[in-house]
């Protein structure tokens, strides 16, 4: 029995696609219809806004335009799984979360197989067990119908490989595209007519007849009918405990693979292409989860391989002499590389940054720290270390982007020493990281080297800021000496894979009952062998991440902040130097949306990396 979509389709007489009504309960909710105008979807008001979940939003900011607001639901677009990506897109539902706002997912996938695609569903079903998503999951085809690579049956064989295993996990799924690709899609590659679509108008007539409940006209205004939450609450869809996840089984030989992989509907390749995103075990196969699928295996809920819940990463010291970026790059999320020991620069240190950005890692930097050390001493040496580091990577990674905004600097205190003043040191080191651009700060160390160092800052940072914690003060953790870590580092007795190694559980720390900080990295082990960058003894940390928020991207301004930047006059002047990341046509975009109405009309021109806007008097006199 297939759930979700046609789940409501056809149970209950809720959607009776042929007849074009829909029906909830037995009563009737309104009719579909085709080439329909959007304000005959839209409902009564409610208050000064429109009835709950009828007007929608795409791609919000995390800061929100003030539009959105909890009568409203945020369909977000999920592509990429980098971990600025990852950490972008769970500021956005931890948002709509806070402010009680539906939201719903639109897979933007590229894939061209079923491993692929299998690999994608994955990634969806982990957002999903972590964050309540109660509006529908859609399928975006327009890459799978376009891309002339696929014939038609791969391209059906996608699409049915997506929409089985949502439906046998009790998603509520939908189909999204515009109204030629979904036209084009229902007659010639994938029946479409028992799918609910969110269709994007792209001619004045609709010509799509089958059924759509969220519909973006030519004018980019988003609306639903009726109310998708309500339906998926009352029916029980999109709940974690119906989930079923890829099946764990175990294997003693190559023959194996083979028997598993045409129980699967998948080649061998494809189920070796899938198992290498989520494990590097010899030993142990995922079995993706296909509707119908003869294998007889236990379909767990085991998550303990996605990466895709907390990232995974290393620290590269200059110990380690041998490194395999390639594996690297596979393997982990992010690397922190140590620039200087002591008062030592490390030469290693450009090199390392400069094959990270190379391999497209997420980084951070480091600094160790003498055990004895004045405030005065240490302001000259790390403003000197972040001078040099400016210097070497101008020319070395012009190609690339390397923001100090967006990398996170650490302070690497091997151990407590009660003579200094780690308050002053930890300040002229956020001074310093500030003047440098670096906008992320944060201090490494075991356990009871933070918690004296951190009880110490506390106390100061009341009596001299009245601040409560480091944390407040804009401080991040990163804890070594997990369950995972060896104080016999120069043996071989201690070593450990990554198969072995599990993530470390992230409390918070006290101190005589009273709240010190909570970790944003825990390094867990110091003894891995096959991370890919080796010491001497094959070596290398590796920590866990639990706030993906340490590396994403928190130099884009929303719209409020981009207006205070423009000198007021009848010409306005935005140097696009100081948004690196954010291209001039979101800014035209963002600047377009938020002056509607209030300006009458503006002209623009670029020159270099200055956008210059003219506005006509009128406006001018409306906005102030």
């Amino acid at each position: 029995m297939r759930y979700a979509s046609r789940y409501k389709l056809k149970k209950d007489g809720i959607f009776k696609a042929s007849e074009k009504i829909v029906l909830i309960g037995g009563s009737l909710i309104g009719a579909l219809r085709t080439g329909a105008k959007i304000d005959s979807l839209l409902g009564k008001k409610k208050g000064n806004g429109w009835t709950e979940n009828k007007v929608g939003y795409e791609n919000i900011s995390v800061r929100y335009n003030k539009q959105v607001n909890s009568d409203n639901f945020v369909v977000l677009h999920v592509e990429n799984r980098t971990l600025f990506d990852v950490s972008y897109l769970e500021a956005k539902l931890k948002k709509c979360l806070e402010e009680d706002i539906s939201v719903g997912l639109v897979l933007d996938t590229n894939a061209e197989s079923l491993d692929q695609i299998y690999y994608d569903f994955d990634f969806i079903e982990a957002i999903m067990t972590k964050y309540k998503i109660d509006f529908p999951i859609y399928l975006n085809i327009e890459g799978i119908i376009n891309n002339e690579k696929l014939n038609l049956s791969v391209k059906a064989a996608i699409i049915e490989a997506f929409v089985s295993k949502a439906e046998e996990s009790k998603m509520y799924i939908g189909i999204y595209g515009s109204d030629t690709t979904l036209t084009l899609c229902d007659q010639y590659v994938y029946d479409l007519s028992l799918y609910d679509c969110f269709l994007i108008q792209d001619k004045d007539d609709i010509e799509y007849t089958g059924t759509y409940h969220v519909i973006k006209d030519i004018d980019g205004v988003i609306t639903a009918s009726p109310n998708l939450a309500e339906i998926i609450e009352d029916k029980e869809l999109n709940k974690a405990d119906n989930f079923v996840f890829s099946s764990p089984v175990t294997i003693s030989d190559s023959d194996e693979i083979f028997t598993y992989a045409v129980e699967s509907g998948l080649s061998v390749e494809e189920l070796k292409k899938y198992n290498k995103r989520l494990t590097d075990s010899k030993d142990i196969l995922y079995i993706p989860n296909i509707f119908n699928s003869s294998l007889n295996v236990n379909h767990s809920k085991n998550t303990e391989n996605s990466r895709n819940e907390i990232a995974r990463g290393i620290d590269i010291s200059n110990y380690q002499t041998t490194i395999d970026w390639q594996e690297v790059a596979k393997k982990m999320d992010f690397v922190i590389v140590e620039v200087a020991r002591g008062s030592g620069y490390l030469s290693s240190a450009k090199t390392q940054i400069k094959e990270a950005l190379e391999h497209n890692l997420s980084i951070g930097i480091y600094f160790l720290i003498d055990k004895e050390m004045n405030a005065k001493t240490y302001k000259t040496r790390i403003n000197n270390y972040l001078d040099k580091l400016d210097d070497e990577l101008s020319d070395e990674i012009k190609n690339h982007t390397y923001n100090a905004q967006d990398i996170p600097v650490f302070l690497d205190i091997e151990k407590y020493t009660a003579d200094n003043n780690y308050y002053e040191i930890l300040k002229v080191f956020k001074e310093s990281c500030l003047n440098h651009g670096y906008d992320k700060f944060g201090i490494y160390g075991n356990r009871s080297t933070l918690i004296s160092i951190v009880k110490q800052v506390n106390e100061s940072l009341k009596d001299e800021e009245g601040i409560e914690s480091i944390e407040n003060w804009g401080f991040y953790i990163w804890e070594s000496g997990g369950r995972f870590y060896s104080g016999r580092e120069g043996t071989h007795k201690d070593d450990i894979t990554l198969d072995e190694l599990k993530p470390e559980e992230n409390q918070s720390r006290y101190s005589d009952g009273t709240y010190l900080y909570t970790p944003d990295i825990l390094q867990a082990t110091n003894v891995c062998t096959d991370t890919g960058a080796y010491n001497s003894l094959n070596h290398c940390d590796v920590s866990f991440l639990y706030d993906l928020d340490l590396f994403s991207e928190n130099n884009k301004q929303d719209e409020d902040d981009i207006l205070r930047d423009i000198d007021l006059g009848t010409e306005r002047i935005i140097n696009l130097d100081k948004y690196p990341n954010l291209p001039a046509y979101q800014i035209l975009c963002n600047l377009d949306y938020l002056l509607t109405g209030v300006y009458t009309g503006f002209a623009i021109k670029v020159i270099g990396r200055l956008l210059i806007i003219k506005l006509k008097d009128e406006a001018l006199k409306l906005k102030r």
